[in-house]
């Protein structure tokens, strides 16, 4: 086997913050949330209390008005950037999941035990009541 192949199969089998999020992500029920890093930030920090294993990854700076995490924010520029998180919306006040992304994005549960597949499912539930869009 190649170092390139060896290569290949270490990225399929290590998990990174990215897939937790994009794992996450998948799992909520809406096709929009909010597009806002103040209620995302807060969201993940809430959720790492109850979940810290999970969400241990993601250090928070919580000395401001809101907590922060330079992780979660690349995380968030990453999947911006891979055109994963979209804002097709005229306003960009909100994220845009199709079912066809979050279809993608199940591909990251994958990489996760069946028992953390329930946690995830767990936590985009939890995630998605906290950044919901106010009706």
């Amino acid at each position: 086997m190649s170092k390139l192949d060896e290569f290949k199969i270490a990225v399929r089998r290590t998990i990174t913050s990215d897939d937790v999020i994009k794992a996450m992500l998948s799992q909520v029920n809406t096709n929009h949330i909010a597009k806002d890093p103040e209620r995302i930030h807060s969201a993940i920090y809430t959720l790492k209390n109850k979940h810290k294993r999970l969400l241990a990854k993601f250090e928070f700076d919580s000395s401001g008005l809101t907590p922060f995490s330079d992780s979660l924010d690349r995380v968030l520029f990453r999947l911006e950037t891979a055109t994963i998180l979209g804002s097709l919306n005229p306003s960009y006040l909100q994220y845009e999941l199709s079912d066809d992304t979050k279809q993608m994005l199940k591909d990251s549960l994958n990489k996760f035990p069946e028992k953390d597949r329930k946690i995830l499912a767990k936590l985009g539930q939890e995630f998605e009541q906290l950044v919901r869009l106010e009706p």
